[in-house]
């Protein structure tokens, strides 16, 4: 890792840092550490949260599944837990990115939409467009299999936070303070870190073909979507690495619904 070699002790404190950022689930940091967590670091981490919070909502999806809830609505509602487990923060940066990026007409435009938290109707059917998606392919998952639905949530859900980590390390930089855009400073064992880890638990957790088939897609997406902003506005931005995680999301999601579920 980047500084030096972290004892077990360093680990669980950057998988707490990684679950501050990405999630609203509370942590009493001020009782685990007295120095400030090192959230450059704990990029490597980022596709563990993922792991826990697909978990929880899989979980979630289980126990409704086996109440007898219709298929349908027990997808629907793991979906919602895993959006309120995050506050939506994704979403919002999924609907603010293709809202900027539809109705900014050069740089500046679109940079100023990305900064409005407002989301117009551009914003708000893409957001609904993207749940809908979600949607269908996890019921068309569970109508096969219903723990093709818990492999899912957990494996998309870790892609999509790894596919965070590698766009922000292949990417330039675009903030209020340098808006030409400055290289991210990823520690390349925090990039591998995080990318193996996520490549193992989705080895691990869905089918094989899946797994590799899903897994490079969401390479060869991130890729794409970086040669489309650095066209746009020469990098990325906060919102703009989420709109990443949630298009991972989605498309293995598809994949995964396209080679194993059920029409």
């Amino acid at each position: 890792m980047k500084n030096g070699n972290p004892d077990l002790l360093d680990l669980l404190k950057d998988i707490l840092s990684a679950l501050m950022v990405l999630s609203v689930i509370p942590i009493p940091w001020d009782k685990i550490s007295e120095t400030p967590p090192d959230f450059e670091r704990s990029f490597w981490a980022f596709p563990i949260v993922g792991l826990i919070l697909g978990l929880l909502s899989s979980l979630i999806f289980i126990i409704l599944y086996y109440l007898s809830v219709p298929i349908i609505l027990s997808v629907s509602l793991a979906i919602i837990a895993g959006v309120i487990f995050t506050g939506g923060l994704h979403e919002e940066g999924f609907a603010n990115t293709f809202q900027a990026l539809n109705k900014g007409k050069d740089k500046k435009q679109i940079l100023e939409f990305m900064k409005n938290s407002n989301i117009n109707a551009y914003g708000s059917l893409s957001l609904i467009l993207l749940i809908l998606l979600k949607i269908f392919a996890l019921t068309s998952l569970g109508l096969e299999n219903h723990w093709y639905v818990f492999s899912a949530l957990i494996v998309s859900s870790t892609i999509g936070r790894s596919m965070l980590v590698f766009l922000r390390s292949i990417s330039n930089q675009i903030s209020k303070k340098n808006l030409k855009g400055e290289k991210f400073q990823t520690d390349v064992s925090v990039l591998w870190s995080a990318l193996g880890i996520s490549f193992l638990i989705t080895i691990i957790f869905a089918p094989f073909w899946v797994a590799i088939t899903g897994y490079t897609f969401c390479i060869m997406q991130s890729y794409i979507f970086m040669a489309y902003t650095n066209k746009k506005i020469g990098g990325v931005t906060g919102g703009i690495l989420g709109a990443n995680e949630q298009i991972s999301e989605i498309l293995f999601l598809i994949i995964f619904s396209a080679l194993y579920g059920s029409i």
